[in-house]
């Protein structure tokens, strides 16, 4: 897997976790499957440096909520989303991907798994 990560003058020994309020999934680390999609996002994110470096890294999958590989997975993760999306209808609200993240994450329901593998 590939992690995307502004230039540094030392070279990163683990990848940074996100924090911005605006990444996708709320804080996480992000990897890329394909390098293509490394360098786009790198070009894209990094822009208004213009550095940026990426990092290869070995992901140990055996933990991981496969959503773009795994049909079993992913119906869970739809089946998922679904539960929480009618919760937070009730109030009216039509939540963000990452809003249903961070609420999954604080009612520990992804703490079965290290990562979710997830695919745009």
């Amino acid at each position: 897997m590939y992690h995307s990560q502004k230039r540094k003058s030392v070279r990163l020994s683990e990848p940074i976790i996100c924090t911005k309020d605006n990444a996708w999934l709320g804080v996480a680390w992000y990897f890329w499957y394909d390098l293509d999609d490394a360098v786009f996002w790198g070009n894209s994110a990094k822009r208004t440096t213009g550095y940026y470096k990426i990092y290869i890294a070995d992901i140990d999958f055996s933990n991981v909520l496969d959503t773009v590989f795994n049909e079993e997975h992913y119906i869970f993760w739809v089946k998922q989303m679904e539960k929480i999306k009618k919760k937070f209808a009730i109030t009216g609200q039509s939540p963000t991907l990452k809003q249903l993240n961070d609420y999954f994450l604080q009612k520990g329901i992804w703490s079965a798994f290290s990562g979710i593998m997830f695919r745009t």
